[in-house]
């Protein structure tokens, strides 16, 4: 029986942070997905159900405690 790993998305407008966070998540052993847009990764999440979303708070657009909502 096949086994998916947990789900993590990092939404941040920095593309380091976000890019790296993901990486280091994948390579230990989730799946690591990064997104830039908060409006992108609400219907991504939608679709997706990810078993844990990390983002920043201070945003340009929708901030993170919008997101949240």
């Amino acid at each position: 029986m096949l086994v998916m790993p947990p789900t993590i998305v990092v939404v941040d407008d920095e593309e380091a942070l976000r890019t790296v966070l993901a990486r280091e998540l994948t390579f230990e052993g989730y799946q690591g997905v990064a997104i830039a847009d908060k409006m992108d990764v609400y219907f991504w999440v939608i679709e997706n159900q990810p078993d844990l979303i990390i983002s920043d708070i201070k945003s340009p657009g929708m901030h993170g405690y919008q997101f949240l909502l």
